[in-house]
């Protein structure tokens, strides 16, 4: 059961960073910018750690929502 937990949430990580590359592309966002803007994000929760739980959550969320739509 937790190895199939681990494979599913590195298959999430997979498919989002492949998403992400997609649509920082999509938008014109080379490998600099979005590296810059990945920076920015880390920054910004280290200067706000109470953001954290939240994004926590909102992320769990998502992929919760990905996974019942991806396996029907």
């Amino acid at each position: 059961m937790y190895q199939t937990n681990v494979r599913k949430k590195t298959k999430m990580n997979i498919q989002r960073k492949l998403e992400l590359n997609a649509l920082c592309h999509q938008f014109g966002f080379d490998q600099e910018d979005h590296d810059k803007l990945r920076e920015l994000s880390v920054h910004f929760l280290l200067e706000h750690a109470e953001m954290i739980p939240f994004v926590t959550d909102l992320n769990e969320l998502a992929e919760n929502r990905i996974l019942k739509l991806t396996e029907g």
